[in-house]
C-alpha cells in the first residue's frame, strides 16, 4: 500500500523495559476485551485433526489473523 507504514513494539524488551507502562497496557486491554470493544482477528478455524494445514496456513504468512486449533 502507497504510503503506509507499521509501527510496532517488540513487547518482551518493552516489559522488561517499562514493566509498570506494559503493565498498564494489558489492564487496558484485558478492560476492552471484557467489555467487547477488542476481539482477536481469527483468519481460520481448523479443526484438530487439519492440525498439519493450520501449521501451514499460520507460517506462511498469508493470512491476516490468527489461526486457531479447535480441540474436540
Amino acid at each position: 500500500v502507497k504510503g503506509a507504514s507499521l509501527i510496532g513494539v517488540e513487547i518482551g524488551r518493552f516489559a522488561a523495559l517499562e514493566p509498570t507502562r506494559a503493565r498498564a497496557n494489558e489492564v487496558q486491554i484485558e478492560q476492552w476485551h471484557a467489555e467487547g470493544k477488542r476481539r482477536p482477528a481469527i483468519a481460520q478455524v481448523c479443526p484438530l485433526t487439519a492440525f498439519r494445514e493450520a501449521m501451514e496456513a499460520a507460517f506462511s504468512g498469508a493470512g491476516c489473523g490468527r489461526v486457531v486449533v479447535r480441540m474436540p
